[in-house]
């Protein structure tokens, strides 16, 4: 066995004693093995980090948004409701309560964003943002409800004013008046000053008020009397004739104590508080109105009159008829005598029920029995009507096969030249049969009443004149009532003769009526040429004081008729170069006033040349 030799393997080294000793392990690699495992954990550690910081961020915005789509939401239906609110007065003002609605929205839609602060100053910006826009468009809506319901309470406010000065028996003094409508014009002048009402509504009211007065209070007191009407005319021509220093205050008062008693003191202090065309304006309308409702009055009762003649007539026709041999015993439906006379008393009356119902009917003599009682009764019943019955009755009851053909042949030629009159046809009876009594009777009444409307019209178209119309408002109330009343005095007289003549056996025929309305007529034309020409004076007295027409108040002062007028004024309004809404309007009111005038004076003498 060897045993083993050890050799020094050292070598020599000229490094001192004590050197430090470089053949160690290097630890670089486990130092960095070890970082790299911290390194892992830190990713780990920062990963899980991020995630958490991401994961607030995302819960932190959800809770933002989710508040403000709530507060959007809420504010929204806040906001419908309160633009449909009719307490419009406390949603921005007064309780404010469009206020307190946001502010209890935005603290409860806070407290839903959470604690963070950061999302917390993002709701802020966003619900102040969304809020104020929507606080613009409700307040722009509620002040256009505020300033409708402002403007309708300002119109009720002089809606009402206008009804309490439209009561012509208002006791008010003028002064009284005017402080109430300047009472009403503050009113008005503040919410204009605050922008509440259009544009429209500001300015002086006090004018349209008193405007709106005068139309209400001149009716009121006129109504559809025509001599109220003219009452008032005549109070304006004199307030006219004062402020054209042409009559005194005494002699106007005078005259109003005279002419116009029974107008009131408040409509006389609208008078004086509105301008005078205006006056005008509504005067004319009353006058008008009135007018028409008289003529309408006047001729409904010329209506019903006429209506009761006609009745008398057919029914003394009917008569003869109900009392011929074949209808003595026939029955007859009582409406054919109750309709002409609702009050006539007829006996021996029966209901029946046949193929056109319930009928009460009666025989015929006794509907001319109930004739001869009922004409007796309203006094219309001659001496020589009845003598005529009397006579009808008393023949025997054999009558004629046949008419004498020469009476015929006479009723017909009378007939013919509108001169058959029914005393005529009676006077005759005793050579007609029924059938032909009966048919010369009812053309005796027809050609009368023909004649009657004929000769009526004819009088109202040779003046060219209706009862309703007034030729001008210029015109005092006597003089107008005069010129209202000319036609229908004419047609009265007519009425009275027709029915004169008749009660006296004497029945006029068509051609006597209308040569009555021909005498009637050219006996009345003088006068009522008079009126006519008076009521033109006063017309063109009226027409010098018109401002529009002061350039030829000289010519027209020396007019002496309506065509001499017509030609002053029409030169003159030919002249202008470029006529105003006034000139325009003051001649063709007194052109048509002038025209009117010529044609009626023209139609008189036409008359008298017949």
């Amino acid at each position: 066995m060897r045993i083993p030799v050890y050799r020094s393997e050292m070598r020599p080294t000229n490094e001192a004693p004590g050197a430090r000793i470089t053949a160690r392990m290097n630890p670089a690699p486990f130092i960095q093995k070890e970082l790299q495992k911290g390194g892992v954990l830190t990713s780990a550690a920062t990963a899980a980090l991020k995630y958490s910081q991401e994961r607030y961020k995302a819960i932190t915005e959800a809770q933002r948004n989710e508040a403000v789509f709530g507060a959007k939401e809420k504010l929204l239906q806040a906001s419908f409701a309160f633009g449909n609110d009719d307490d419009i007065y406390n949603i921005f003002d007064g309780k404010k309560k469009y206020d307190t609605t946001v502010k209890k929205i935005f603290e409860d839609s806070l407290e839903a964003v959470g604690k963070d602060k950061y999302a917390q100053e993002d709701f802020k910006q966003a619900f102040n943002s969304f809020e104020l826009a929507e606080r613009f468009r409700l307040k722009g809506r509620i002040d256009e409800k505020i300033e409708k319901r402002v403007e309708t309470s300002l119109k009720s406010l002089k809606e009402q004013q206008e009804i309490l000065l439209g009561d012509p028996y208002l006791d008010y003094t003028l002064d009284d008046t005017l402080f109430a409508t300047a009472g009403l014009q503050n009113i008005f002048d503040k919410a204009g000053e605050k922008e509440m009402i259009p544009e429209v509504l500001r300015g002086n009211v006090t004018p349209e008020v008193l405007s709106g007065a005068l139309k209400k209070a001149i009716p009121a007191f006129a109504g559809s009397d025509l001599r109220n009407a003219l009452a008032l005319r005549i109070v304006q021509n004199g307030f006219e004739a004062v402020e054209a220093g042409e009559m005194t205050l005494e002699e106007f008062q005078t005259v109003v104590a005279d002419k116009a008693p029974g107008v009131p003191e408040h409509v006389l202090n609208l008078m004086q508080a509105v301008p005078m065309d205006e006056v005008n304006d509504v005067i004319l309308e009353t006058i008008n109105e009135a007018a028409t409702v008289k003529k309408r009055f006047d001729e409904l009762q010329t209506d019903a009159e006429n209506q009761f003649n006609d009745n008398v007539n057919a029914s003394y026709n009917r008569y003869y008829y109900y009392k011929s041999n074949g209808n003595k015993s026939q029955e007859f439906n009582v409406n054919e005598l109750t309709q002409m006379f609702p009050n006539i008393k007829i006996v021996g009356t029966r209901k029946v029920i046949d193929a056109d119902g319930e009928r009460t009917v009666a025989p015929g003599y006794r509907m001319a029995e109930a004739i001869k009682n009922h004409l007796a009764s309203v006094n219309e019943l001659t001496f020589e009507m009845r003598q005529q019955m009397d006579k009808f009755d008393q023949e025997p009851p054999e009558k004629r096969q046949a008419s004498d053909r020469d009476v015929i042949n006479a009723l017909n030629e009378l007939d013919a030249f509108d001169n058959l009159d029914l005393q005529t046809v009676l006077s005759k009876s005793d050579y007609l049969t029924q059938a032909d009594l009966l048919r010369f009777t009812e053309k005796a009444q027809s050609e009368a009443v023909a004649g009657e409307n004929e000769a009526k019209q004819y009088i109202k178209n040779a003046l060219r004149y209706q009862t309703s119309e007034l030729i001008s408002a210029e015109v005092d109330k006597d003089l107008a009532l005069r010129v209202t009343n000319q036609i229908d005095d004419i047609y009265t007289q007519i009425d009275d003769l027709i029915r004169q003549k008749r009660k006296a056996g004497e029945p006029l025929t068509k051609t006597e009526i209308e040569d009555a309305a021909r005498n009637m007529l050219a006996a009345s034309a003088p006068r009522f040429k008079e009126v006519i020409l008076e009521q033109y004076q006063d017309t063109l007295n009226s027409s010098v004081r018109v401002p529009e027409f002061f350039t030829i108040k000289q010519q027209l002062q020396a007019a002496g008729s309506p065509a001499d007028a017509i030609i002053i004024i029409s030169d003159w309004y030919s002249g202008l170069a470029a006529p105003n809404a006034n000139e325009t309007k003051r001649y063709g009111q007194y052109l048509r006033s002038f025209t009117e005038m010529k044609n009626k004076i023209d139609a008189i003498d036409n008359v008298n040349r017949q």
